[in-house]
Parts: C-alpha cells; structure tokens; sequence
C-alpha cells in the first residue's frame, strides 16, 4: 500500500512539475512599460497541395483559453470569441508567449475567427474587441497608433504553390480598422 501512495505521489509532483514548466515556458517575466496591443486570429494559413488553407477557428473563447493555458509555449492575454465572450488568461502585468519578437511591452488580443478575409466580424465580437480595447487604455497609455496587427510585425513567410505566403496575416484582410479606430477617437 505505501508504495502505491508513493508512486502516486511521485505522479502528482511529475504532473505538477510539467504544468509549471509548460506555464514557465508559455509565460514571461513581468512586463515592463506596455506600449503595444496586438490583435490576433485563431485560424493561420498552411499550404495543402499547392493551395493556402487556412486551419479554422472552431470553439468559442472558454474552449481557447483552455487551449492557451495547457500550451507549453504558446499564450495570450485575451480571448474575445465570435459571440463577444472575453476571457482573460495571461495577466496583463505578464509577458505572454503571443508574437514572435515582440511579447515584452505588449498585450495580445486573440479573436477566434478564420482570419482568412473572407469571413465577415460579427458586431458583436467587435463591440467586444472595442470595449476591451477601451478598458485596457484607461489603464494604460497605449496610441492608438500603437494596437496593430500581427500581420504589421510580422513578416514571415512561406512557399506555398510557387509564391510566397505570408505566415501571420491576422486578422486578416477584412478586419474593419477603420472602425476600431474611430471607436477609440471617440474615447479619448
């Protein structure tokens, strides 16, 4: 009996230990001045035989934030889905793992849509996205010029039936900046 407690104690460590290294790797050190929010898709393109497709974005923001937080590199501060849920996970005072090259001094907002510019955003995930948006920068002086797009900075790329294929173009060609950012106009 003592050496089954035992070995179901050595499991519980070992289970603990992996969630707090995938955690460790999937979250930073506390973020300094955040000056940067950048906005996200779910869904990312691949190449199939030649042709871009893209994953889908399947599930709703619960689903994801689950997701991001059993990742062991991978994380985001918010997840607004197409129904305008938003769950939080990383806190803002947390660098997460969610643009290569520039996770320190950012938030990252991720919109469960296909990000492929040519399914349309629903209001309500926009209403959201712009509340969100509206919350962060009365707690922080983050421009407007300043809540950009992966696509923005990002620039790899990948082959893909004789071109080249941007690999973050989220959120994608149709998302309605113009909107968003008179949203915030109007909240200052």
């Amino acid at each position: 009996m003592t050496r089954i407690v035992t070995v179901i104690i050595a499991l519980l460590i070992l289970s603990a230990a992996q969630a707090w290294s995938a955690r460790a790797t999937s979250h930073g050190p506390k973020q300094g001045n955040v000056d940067r929010i950048i906005i996200h898709t779910i869904s990312g393109p691949t190449c199939e035989n030649g042709k871009v497709v893209y994953t889908g974005a399947v599930g709703d923001a619960v689903f994801w934030k689950t997701y991001f937080e059993g990742h062991a590199f991978l994380s985001i501060h918010y997840i607004i889905d197409r129904q305008g849920v938003t769950v939080a996970s990383v806190p803002e005072d947390e660098t997460a793992n969610h643009a290569l090259g520039h996770n320190e001094g950012s938030i990252g907002i991720e919109l469960v849509h296909n990000g492929d510019g040519h399914e349309e955003f629903g209001q309500a995930q926009i209403n959201a996205l712009i509340g969100l948006l509206k919350q962060i920068r009365e707690r922080r002086p983050i421009p407007i010029s300043n809540i950009v797009s992966h696509a923005e900075i990002d620039g790899r790329v990948f082959p893909c039936g004789g071109d080249e294929v941007k690999t973050k173009p989220d959120p994608g060609a149709n998302f309605p900046w113009t909107s968003v950012r008179a949203a915030m106009q109007e909240s200052k």
